[in-house]
């Protein structure tokens, strides 16, 4: 779901940000309602770019579309995954969504 999906992106991109500043304030995970307000500029947004392409982000078929794309692009046979959404509802169902991706 594309409204759920966005504004825990803009979150996470938010926590980047912070620990590249070391704003200590911000270590914080954005709740999803804060992370839609979330003002980043033009800077930041230009900041941010080089790691989009550390992250997967998409519903279920889609995680499992670019884990195999990277999975033949990396030749690897593990993947490493930070689960660091806001909420524990989130969290929690991205573990589901995880453990779901072989079936």
């Amino acid at each position: 779901n594309k409204n759920l999906i966005e504004p825990l992106e803009k979150g996470l991109n938010a926590w980047i940000l912070a620990f590249k500043r070391n704003k200590r304030n911000l270590y914080q995970l954005l709740t999803t309602e804060e992370s839609q307000y979330y003002p980043f500029t033009e800077e930041e947004l230009k900041e941010l770019e080089p790691y989009e392409c550390t992250k997967v982000v998409g519903n279920p078929r889609e995680l499992k579309r670019k884990f195999n794309e990277l999975h033949i692009q990396l030749d690897c046979d593990e993947f490493l995954v930070i689960n660091q959404l806001a909420g524990y509802n989130n969290r929690k169902e991205l573990i589901k969504i995880l453990s779901e991706i072989d079936k």
